[in-house]
């Protein structure tokens, strides 16, 4: 909308500009302004493109983020989870079929969550694209012989994200039940990491060496640095861990 202000307003001053009548006569003088004119036309052109330009970016680049995300989305969804519980239903799984399977479901799970996210958006985005188009008339003349009019490239990307938003529904109604069930899973490692991390801030603090005797010899010393250098170790392993989890 401030674009689309602006526009108006250096097209107002290009039309003011082109009142501009030359020569001038001042008395004895006569100044002729033609040179000034123009070059006040060009510099106002220039400035007209510059926001034309973003505009028309941003109307591009919105549409082909949609169309990628669609598709993205579309390519993660091939695979159902409960299709492959199906599959495996009474085989013994390994822990590599497991993870794997673990694996596919938060997949899915996560372009479940994406596309929530961009549905609570899209309307609003979407009308100000189509405003765009409305306002901006360049909007037109960048679209080449073959390629769709901008408003129905809008339309038929805003079809293409609800079929895939139908799809994500029909799955997501699928897997509700592999999702309690992963929740469950999630909770009961996630406090069970809890817990691990407190007991090591109780053993860190009881054990860690704080103090240093001069009587101490060396081999004493560095048994103190060992102390710290295993626990440096396991706090690497549980910031690995938490990163994992995240």
């Amino acid at each position: 909308e401030l674009f689309d202000k602006k526009i108006t307003e250096l097209r107002q001053i290009q039309t003011d500009i082109a009142k501009i009548i030359s020569p001038v006569e001042k008395y004895w003088l006569k100044i002729d302004l033609r040179n000034l004119v123009k070059a006040l036309e060009v510099r106002v052109g220039i400035w007209i493109k510059v926001y034309t330009d973003f505009l028309i970016n941003e109307f591009k680049g919105t549409l082909k983020n949609l169309k990628e995300f669609t598709s993205r989305t579309n390519h993660g969804l091939k695979v159902n989870p409960k299709d492959v519980m199906v599959q495996q239903d009474g085989e013994e799984l390994t822990e590599k079929q497991k993870e794997k399977n673990r694996k596919l479901l938060m997949n899915v799970m996560k372009h479940i969550s994406e596309v929530k996210d961009v549905k609570s958006k899209i309307d609003t985005v979407l009308e100000r694209m189509k405003s765009m188009v409305v306002n901006l008339e360049a909007l037109h003349s960048h679209y080449v012989e073959g390629e769709e009019d901008p408003i129905q490239s809008i339309d038929t990307a805003y079809a293409n994200f609800n079929e895939t938003d139908k799809k994500v529904n029909e799955i997501k109604k699928d897997i509700l039940s592999l999702i309690v069930e992963e929740s469950i899973q999630i909770k009961k490692k996630l406090d069970d990491f809890t817990k691990q991390v407190d007991n090591f801030k109780t053993e860190f603090k009881t054990s860690l060496p704080y103090g240093y005797d001069d009587s101490m010899s060396l081999q004493e010393i560095q048994s103190k640095y060992k102390i710290i250098d295993d626990y440096y170790t396991k706090l690497q392993s549980f910031e690995h861990q938490a990163r994992q989890n995240a």
